[in-house]
């Protein structure tokens, strides 16, 4: 094991000496070993100009001044100017911060390393791990993927092992896309020694967030802010206060307003956007929707996400011009001249067949379960049964929770459904102490299941 440079004192010739040997055993053609090996020198001339004592100092200081620069195509020393960076980071001889890593390929960055390299046995954990969760979307897979390898990065973790569940909180905290498949293939994986959990159960939060926080952690843009959460604080208090359809919305607005920023940046006020923008956009969301979305692929050309988007996005301008007549209203300056997307905007995109087949495959799916049932539910009980048969072959443990007691909070939580008609969502907002999902980490994945 070479010793670490992230602490040591800034010593350039050590750095290219080591990218060198790094260099050197990567799969890569003489060719581009080569440039990388100049793209190196470029990344050392960087560094030597940034503010710092040790190297990981002044990596942290480059992350902030230089390297937003050379994103925006000011001042790059050559065209591959991120290969620099691709043998750093990855051979773990800086830390990067989890801000910088968020949007960048690190799958790609890798595959290059040999073999043996432990980063990339890691890697081929996670790509045989995702491979079996079939509830998962190809695209939701390469995000799981792309957050394990980034924790590890940013951690300064050797090993998946070492993951631990604050670290995933704080990644769907604020890089939320693939957390849930992440967690699902921890578990697989024998991390953590449950079963997976969703969002929502993984922070088991005291508290719901506040609107703000919604925004926050929806990736508004800056310009956008004020008036989403002036219109989300509105519409609780005049409209509808469920935590569920806020969330819904802040998540509908930030890709319109994300849409903007990157394709119309002159765009700053919702009183600037005008009825071509949408236009424009409903193609661009109706296609984003199609590679977000869980499950198999199918041949569907349209998705009702879309729709619910896009009706969520008409709700708001209609509100904003709306409520802007009112006297001394605070949306005044907000609205636009007209209300840029109507009903009709929305008529023949394919939306009403959408929802027809929807509403087939729920009640196929509704029709499919209740022939299963009796199965499901002889399949508890006999779970338990067995459960009940080994405990009492086996010394007696110390654990005051076993497997037979968490077989029988299994078979427990599907008769109370079945028995009782109880929707399954009003028990994630029952107290802790009556919850078994609280108390089983297997009767929390049926909850999630369902």
């Amino acid at each position: 094991m070479k010793p670490s440079l992230t602490d040591q004192l800034y010593d350039r010739a050590a750095l290219l000496l080591r990218s060198d040997e790094v260099i050197a055993s990567l799969r890569l053609t003489h060719e581009d070993k080569s440039k990388m090996r100049g793209a190196c020198k470029h990344l050392a001339d960087a560094l030597d100009g940034c503010v710092g004592i040790t190297l990981q100092q002044r990596w942290q200081d480059f992350e902030k001044t230089v390297w937003p620069r050379w994103a925006s195509n000011i001042d790059r020393p050559c065209t591959l100017w991120t290969w620099g960076a691709r043998v750093l980071v990855p051979a773990r001889i800086v830390v990067p911060s989890m801000e910088w890593l968020c949007d960048l390929r690190v799958n790609q960055w890798v595959v290059r390393f040999p073999e043996d390299d432990v980063l990339v046995q890691q890697h081929t954990l996670l790509l045989q791990a995702t491979a079996g969760i079939r509830w998962a979307s190809p695209h939701s897979r390469h995000l799981a993927v792309s957050s394990g390898l980034r924790l590890l990065l940013t951690r300064g973790y050797t090993t998946l092992n070492e993951i631990q569940d604050d670290d995933l909180k704080q990644l769907s905290t604020h890089y939320s896309k693939g957390t849930d498949v992440l967690d699902a293939a921890l578990c697989a994986l024998g991390v953590f020694p449950r079963t997976p959990r969703h969002g929502s159960t993984r922070h088991s939060r005291r508290r719901l967030l506040t609107v703000s926080e919604i925004v926050d952690v929806s990736r508004t843009p800056e310009a956008f802010r004020v008036i989403t959460v002036l219109y989300l604080e509105a519409y609780v208090a005049r409209v509808s206060d469920s935590y569920t359809t806020r969330r819904h919305k802040a998540i509908a607005f930030a890709h319109f307003w994300r849409y903007l920023a990157e394709k119309h940046p002159e765009v700053t006020s919702p009183a600037q956007v005008r009825p071509l923008h949408l236009r424009e956009y409903i193609p661009h969301i109706m296609a984003h929707a199609l590679t977000v979305r869980r499950g198999n692929k199918t041949e569907e050309k349209v998705s009702i996400t879309a729709n619910s988007w896009l009706t969520d996005l008409r709700t708001f301008f209609s509100d904003l011009c709306a409520w802007a007549l009112e006297p001394d209203s605070p949306f005044a300056h907000f609205a636009p001249p007209t209300v840029p997307l109507t009903r009709h905007s929305l008529l023949g995109l394919g939306f009403e067949k959408a929802r027809e087949r929807t509403r087939a495959r729920i009640t196929a799916t509704v029709l499919d379960l209740e022939r299963e049932m009796p199965a499901i539910r002889s399949f508890a009980l006999r779970r338990w049964n067995e459960a009940t048969v080994r405990v009492a072959s086996l010394p007696a443990s110390p654990k005051p929770w076993t497997q037979e007691t968490d077989s029988f909070w299994d078979w427990a939580l599907l008769e109370l459904l079945v028995q009782s008609g109880l929707r399954i969502e009003r028990l994630p907002i029952s107290p802790p102490s009556t919850s078994s999902s609280a108390r089983c980490p297997m009767a929390a994945s049926i909850i999630c299941s369902m």
